[in-house]
């Protein structure tokens, strides 16, 4: 099914081969320093990759379309590189990292409101078009940031369509500026106690 190395403590684990998804074995792993996912994954599953103290970054491949639930929660994660093609992001799955930005791309159409980056240090926070698309989830990703929005994040870009609904949870004064802009697509940045448009 797939070709791998490595699954000692502090080792690098490397998916070499061509596999279609990663299952719920999160509890097995808890000090990989490096994972290298290869082509034909499609979903991570589940805890995937939770708990690991010493994993700093990882890449998600192209073809990637769902990553489950707390699959990287409770990591040390600094970096995210994004593939093309991924739909949907699940509950918790990178809450408790060590991320300051977050771009996702455009394409995703789902983010779960349960915490998917909640207790990060953010400061950057660009959402794509295509969640704004999302009808059956207009709600669904309010609280994807929460513990993070309010406390560090100063600059916030979003599209166009964004329905207030949809950042409930993200500062008071933004959102009271951003309607003050007719919620006009674009980079908002807090400047002192203040948000302004870039």
């Amino acid at each position: 099914m797939t070709d791998h190395k490595g699954y000692n403590d502090n080792e690098k684990w490397e998916f070499a081969g061509f596999i279609q998804k990663i299952v719920e074995w999160g509890h097995f792993v808890f000090t990989l320093a490096s994972i290298t996912l290869g082509k034909g994954l499609k979903p991570i599953l589940s805890s995937a990759f939770s708990n690991n103290g010493t994993l700093t970054a990882i890449v998600i491949p192209d073809g990637v379309t769902e990553i489950g639930g707390n699959a990287f929660s409770n990591c040390w994660l600094s970096s995210i590189t994004w593939g093309k093609g991924l739909l949907k992001i699940g509950g918790n799955a990178f809450e408790q990292n060590n991320l300051t930005e977050i771009i996702i791309p455009n394409g995703v159409t789902y983010i779960d409101g349960n915490n998917a980056f909640a207790n990060n240090p953010l400061t950057t926070i660009t959402l794509p078009a295509s969640l704004a698309r999302y009808e059956s989830g207009r709600s669904g990703f309010s609280y994807a940031f929460s513990n993070t929005v309010p406390v560090t994040v100063t600059r916030i870009t979003v599209p166009t369509n964004m329905d207030e609904g949809m950042l409930r949870g993200f500062p008071d004064g933004f959102l009271n500026f951003w309607k003050s802009q007719n919620k006009a697509a674009g980079t908002y940045v807090l400047k002192g106690r203040l948000w302004a448009k870039q």
